[in-house]
């Protein structure tokens, strides 16, 4: 409890998830706009197989991060990135 790592440690995890955020959008739409490498040589189960865990990936990840992030912004304090930059809250509570 008395390390500085410990106070700092969750910091570097969240900055380090919003920044995988950003990167998950970005990678996203390069995958809408640009073509896909050819999968001819796989078999048609191997094709879907690929089709399902490729987009069944982004669905997941982004519930993660997003997730992480709503937990950190709970308290309604905007999420520091390295001292970058913040990113506020979305959603504000009555109950706090």
């Amino acid at each position: 409890y008395y390390s500085p790592y410990y106070q700092t440690a969750p910091d570097i995890h969240r900055s380090v998830g919003m920044l995988l955020l950003i990167m998950l959008v970005g990678r996203f739409v390069w995958r809408l706009v640009n073509d896909k490498p050819s999968d001819a040589e796989l078999s048609p189960y191997e094709r879907y197989a690929a089709i399902i865990v490729h987009w069944g990936f982004y669905p997941l990840l982004f519930a993660l991060m997003v997730s992480g992030y709503l937990m950190s912004t709970a308290d309604g304090r905007p999420l520091e990135v390295f001292n970058w930059f913040s990113v506020p809250q979305m959603i504000k509570s009555s109950h706090w």
